[in-house]
């Protein structure tokens, strides 16, 4: 923890974190839609896709409340004990023995602090471990409980940014599955459920 609070209190700043938390302020307080440059004097008033709306959101609201120095600390802190939590729940989700969590805690304090700018990124390390939690959970089964909060997930992600890590970890989900039914014979049945749902993983990152 110690460690972590370090990391987050770093002067750790980068070429864009400006330009997420002036859109996240002006979109929060001004109504300035995130989706056009109001900033540029080459492309004023164009059209601006694949913006990280939710995290400038986050952010713009926490530096606009406690200042920028604070606010991004803040945003830091949030991300690591997030990853934090997650990686407990799995753990214990695992039955994990005590050695396990004296291993696998430190190692995650050690990546967590390899790459912790400011970036939409820092939120994306809590949605990797939610993923791998959701795999496990859903045991290479495509059942409605299981594989429906991956589709949301994907959703989420997709909209918060960039989700090619979720579709990597869930492309595992369904090679897993796809071994089980054969090693099974399964019917044909199963194989529609596990056509449909990968339509379904699919297509709402597409929308």
């Amino acid at each position: 923890m110690a460690a972590l609070l370090v990391t987050a209190r770093r002067f750790n700043f980068t070429l864009d974190v400006y330009w997420h938390i002036r859109t996240g302020i002006d979109w929060l307080t001004n109504g300035l839609s995130p989706w056009q440059d109001h900033y540029s004097f080459t492309f004023y008033g164009k059209t601006i896709g694949g913006q990280a709306y939710m995290f400038q959101a986050f952010v713009g609201s926490l530096v606009n409340a406690f200042g920028a120095q604070t606010g991004l600390e803040l945003v830091r802190m949030f991300s690591f004990l997030s990853v934090l939590a997650l990686v407990l729940v799995f753990l214990r989700r695992l039955k994990s023995p005590t050695a396990v969590y004296l291993l696998a805690l430190p190692i995650v304090t050690m990546l967590v602090q390899q790459r912790s700018v400011t970036r939409p990124e820092l939120i994306s390390y809590s949605l990797i471990v939610l993923a791998v939690i959701l795999y496990h959970r859903a045991h290479g089964r495509m059942t409605v409980s299981g594989m429906l909060p991956i589709v949301l997930l994907i959703g989420f992600w997709t909209n918060y940014h960039n989700a090619i890590l979720a579709y990597v970890i869930f492309f595992g989900l369904f090679l897993d599955a796809a071994f089980q039914y054969l090693r099974e014979r399964a019917g044909a049945r199963e194989w529609l459920k596990w056509c449909g749902w990968g339509l379904a993983v699919v297509a709402v990152g597409a929308l």
